[in-house]
């Protein structure tokens, strides 16, 4: 009950009040008027409290049967046992006294803690709020959110389209949020996607819906574009990372500071290696390729498909969007799909897949075509993506978040290679700009962030397999 009056939950409010006028009534029936003003004196304080139990669709079906008959036999079995065959029968006291006792009996002891057991086990399953609708979005959702991505500048609002997203629109349906929760928190990918007229509302309704269902509102890898609005909101920033763009305007091979980058398109390019870009429609002819690529690629490091903050590969998914191929002597070795804005100015790359016995410079002979191949179309930056973990604060300052990231970071490597992918892309020279986690403040980030993982690794277990 305690659980549930801390989440503002409505039936855990008149579940306690319901309690409390009981023992009331039986504890003046048996004369005990100090127990029977205790629970009275509670019984009105918690009456007025109502409006604040705001959270309702409680009690929502298990789906697994396990736990409830578990929490039911157990409180069924410690009744019994004190009742008929225990110390109901053996000692004049509470069970609570009895229990507690020198000369109690173990197997009575043991009794109190199974029925205590399933009395934690019963409230805890049953004192939680329903879980909202359908985890994906139907047909006539997802023609809303290809008319809003269409006129949307962000590259990242392409992610609506991964088939893992529920969406929160606004009342005229030209702006939404994609999400998904897991275990209370519902977390938001990206910035709000569409009108930025609406964002407000949009946000707050998200927050009070969230707030209905007794969840924890996420936001994750946010630009610095909202943060008022977030803070408005009572949430708290904590940075992610940093987002490496390059500025397509002057973006060229020549000079000193790219000879890097040129050294390996002109070793690629000896190696036999070509680029080919490849339009929506013709990506259908290119998928048993596209496939093998993407599976061997897989069984190397021994993982599973990402999902949630970028694509992963699924045949429809593939085909929305434009294609990078790399090719040695004819063979398919490397590939990457492309989001572009709706706008035409940015320009993403999302899924990366190349063969593990392919040349070594093909993923940044792939890169360095794809910049030059946006900047010849017209396109005014290129994002390579998100570095995790970089440029967090390390002095006095510093958040406690700061620090567990940066020890991340520092001893991470055998399980996520922060500081090579951060090396790999500074190569580029790009403009880096911070993303963050908008979530709320103190102990609860640690748990949002390990529901995130869960949610982008598939699980723990996806979490750990890395």
């Amino acid at each position: 009950m305690a659980r549930g009056l801390h989440r503002r939950l409505k039936r855990a409010w008149a579940a306690t009040l319901a309690l409390l006028v009981a023992v009331t009534g039986i504890a003046a029936a048996h004369g005990d008027l100090v127990l029977a003003a205790a629970t009275a004196v509670l019984a009105l304080l918690l009456l007025p409290a109502r409006p604040a139990f705001h959270r309702g669709a409680l009690f929502a079906r298990p789906q697994n049967p396990v736990w409830p008959i578990t929490a039911a036999v157990l409180v069924g079995v410690a009744v019994w046992w004190h009742e008929f065959n225990g110390a109901g029968g053996a000692v004049d006291a509470p069970l609570l006294v009895a229990s507690i006792s020198g000369d109690t009996p173990g197997a009575d002891r043991l009794t109190m803690v199974a029925g205590a057991v399933g009395v934690l086990i019963g409230g805890r399953r049953l004192l939680k709020p329903a879980a909202p609708g359908a985890r994906a979005a139907d047909e006539e959702e997802m023609a809303r959110v290809a008319d809003v991505v269409a006129r949307s500048g962000r590259c990242t609002s392409q992610l609506a389209f991964t088939g893992d997203k529920r969406f929160h629109f606004s009342p005229g349906g030209t702006s939404f949020l994609m999400y998904q929760v897991e275990g209370r928190s519902w977390v938001v990918m990206g910035d709000p996607v569409g009108d930025p007229a609406d964002f407000r509302e949009l946000v707050r309704s998200f927050l009070e819906e969230t707030d209905r269902h007794g969840g924890r509102p996420v936001f994750y890898n946010v630009l610095a574009d909202h943060a008022d609005l977030y803070r408005e909101c009572g949430l708290s920033l904590a940075k992610l990372g940093e987002e490496a763009v390059v500025p397509l305007g002057e973006f060229t091979l020549s000079g000193k500071t790219r000879v890097g980058l040129r050294n390996c398109r002109n070793k690629s390019q000896r190696l036999g290696l070509a680029v080919e870009f490849v339009a929506p429609q013709d990506v259908e002819a290119l998928l048993p390729a596209l496939r093998e690529v993407s599976e061997a690629w897989l069984a190397h490091r021994n993982g599973k498909e990402k999902r949630f903050s970028l694509g992963a590969f699924d045949e429809d998914y593939v085909r929305r969007f434009p294609l990078v191929v790399a090719r040695q002597e004819g063979r398919v070795v490397a590939f990457a799909t492309l989001w572009v804005g709706g706008d035409g100015r940015e320009v993403q790359v999302d899924l990366m897949r190349r063969l593990p016995d392919g040349p070594r410079t093909v993923m940044t002979f792939l890169f360095v075509e794809c910049i030059l191949w946006a900047k010849e179309n017209g396109c005014t930056s290129f994002s390579l993506g998100v570095a995790p973990l970089a440029g967090l604060r390390t002095g006095a300052t510093a958040s406690c978040w700061d620090r567990i990231g940066h020890l991340l970071w520092t001893h991470g490597e055998r399980f996520y290679n922060f500081k090579g992918l951060r090396a790999f892309k500074q190569g580029f020279q790009p403009r880096w700009r911070t993303c963050y986690v908008a979530a709320p403040g103190g102990l609860a980030l640690p748990t949002v962030m390990l529901d995130v993982a869960a949610l982008v690794g598939g699980g723990i277990r996806g979490v750990v397999r890395g």
